[in-house]
């Protein structure tokens, strides 16, 4: 007759079965399937009878990295921009998500009222708010040249949607979707401190920045990391807001890695180049991954 012990285990493995057999079918295949097609020369020409797509080897792991080859140069600038991208985003979230934190961590008069309102931008759909913004941007008519104009901050309307500017009009448009997740994960975490902490500043004489610098800085800094590398990773794959600002064909400046992929695969029909390419995002956020997770077992090993 078969142990309690050995009856739960049965259950348990019962309950857990079927989200393994749909995390194999909705992640595993998909990525065997994008590993054998980067392997062969799949274009339109073989798409629809890919099991006589010619065998390439590394050829189109190799046209991705060399940045001295076409498809190379404009794979890395694509990297390049996505960093500098998710950089500005990253540091602009951050500033932005601690200074309401710390504004709302206080009791006043409206607070609450606030701590909705602060919200809204994360919870519209991002559609709503990054089509706003293209209107915004508009050279002719949008509210930002206008207004730099009227503040005489510039002489002639700027061009946001294309050229250098477009990288700024993209990093705005996502500090505004993303910041509010900051602000509610640090509020959070700033709500666990012990006042007590405080109390005892202030008794030694510390100021307002003090006590920020030494006490709430720190404390946050599992929260912290833990927010830039989830962000970094979330930031780093956008494909919405480029998409909904450019269209399929962005600046060069504005040319995430997300969107150059898909036009590489479904616009230029080159499956087996795209695939290449995601592979190589793959094995780079997969190192990132292996980051957060050691750092979450470092800081929990120092708990």
């Amino acid at each position: 007759m078969p142990s309690l012990s050995s009856k739960r285990k049965r259950w348990a493995y019962s309950f857990v079965l079927p989200v393994v057999i749909l995390t194999f079918l909705t992640q595993f295949i998909p990525i065997l399937w994008d590993i054998y097609m980067s392997f062969h020369e799949l274009d339109l020409y073989y798409i629809g009878r890919i099991k006589e797509a010619p065998f390439v080897g590394i050829q189109n792991y190799s046209y991705a990295l060399n940045m001295f080859s076409t498809y190379g140069a404009d794979f890395w600038n694509s990297v390049k921009v996505t960093i500098v991208y998710v950089t500005i985003s990253e540091i602009f979230c951050y500033i932005f998500g601690m200074g309401a934190a710390l504004l709302l961590n206080r009791d006043f008069k409206g607070r609450n009222l606030l701590r909705g309102l602060f919200l809204l931008p994360w919870i519209l759909p991002s559609v709503v708010s990054i089509t706003t913004f293209s209107q915004m941007f508009s050279k002719n008519w949008g509210i930002i040249n206008h207004t730099l104009m009227k503040l005489h901050l510039i002489k002639e309307p700027l061009m946001w949607l294309s050229g250098r500017n477009a990288i700024y009009a993209l990093a705005i448009s996502s500090i505004w979707v993303s910041w509010p997740f900051w602000y509610i994960i640090l509020l959070g975490g700033m709500q666990e401190i012990p006042s007590e902490l405080y109390e005892v500043a202030e008794i030694d004489g510390a100021n307002a920045w003090q006590k920020l610098i030494y006490i709430t800085i720190p404390l946050l800094r599992p929260v912290t990391v833990i927010l830039f590398l989830l962000t970094s990773i979330w930031t780093f794959n956008d494909f919405s807001t480029p998409f909904i600002l450019f269209g399929k064909v962005p600046p060069p400046s504005a040319d995430l890695i997300s969107i150059h992929i898909y036009n590489t695969t479904f616009t230029n029909w080159n499956f087996g180049l795209g695939a290449a390419m995601i592979n190589i995002i793959i094995m780079f956020l997969s190192v990132v991954a292996l980051v957060y997770i050691n750092k979450v077992g470092t800081w929990r090993e120092g708990l």
